[in-house]
């Protein structure tokens, strides 16, 4: 009776807390012995929650520079960010992309420096670039972090792929996303 009472206590107060993120699982499996897989669940909840407000859009990369400015990152836009006519899924990978690559830049960056962002959009694909000025001593980080992989797999769902390389003395972050069929 004991463990009926505490299990039933247990279960009460899981659902005062409300409904709880499920971690990604990813399996691999063999298919017919010969090609890997991976089978992905869960994936609405790619590494962050997202929260439940709409999602953003390339329109809110304007605002997301400005509050970075605001941070004390100087960020120069290449050229327009007019990419409304792209499907929603590619905007928002655009747009997390973005958004991490630039916080990575002032974290990671220089003090001072600068960085760059540029959208292209093509008939066929979107390219992101975002370049920043690379520290002249990196700090030493503590735990390595998400943030590139996150980008990857985010630019990988979204059926494109990212590069993020160091080139001369500038960190560059390179997403290219296919459009496909626009809205």
């Amino acid at each position: 009776l004991d463990q009926h009472v505490g299990a039933t206590n247990h279960l009460d107060e899981q659902r005062e807390a409300g409904p709880q993120p499920q971690p990604v699982q990813v399996q691999q499996h063999q298919l017919g012995g010969r090609q890997p897989i991976l089978v992905c669940r869960g994936l609405a909840q790619l590494r962050h929650e997202q929260g439940d407000g709409p999602s953003p859009t390339l329109a809110d990369l304007t605002a997301l520079v400005e509050q970075l400015r605001a941070s004390g990152l100087s960020v120069d836009v290449s050229g327009p960010i007019d990419a409304t006519s792209l499907p929603a899924a590619q905007q928002l990978a655009l747009y997390r992309i973005a958004q991490e690559a630039l916080t990575n830049a002032l974290r990671h960056g220089r003090p001072g420096g600068r960085a760059t962002l540029s959208l292209d959009v093509g008939a066929d694909a979107a390219t992101l670039t975002i370049a920043n000025t690379l520290a002249e001593h990196p700090r030493p980080v503590g735990r390595a972090g998400h943030g590139i992989t996150g980008m990857t797999e985010r630019a990988h769902l979204a059926g494109g792929s990212l590069t993020a390389t160091a080139e001369g003395d500038s960190f560059v972050v390179t997403a290219r996303i296919p459009v496909g069929a626009r809205s």
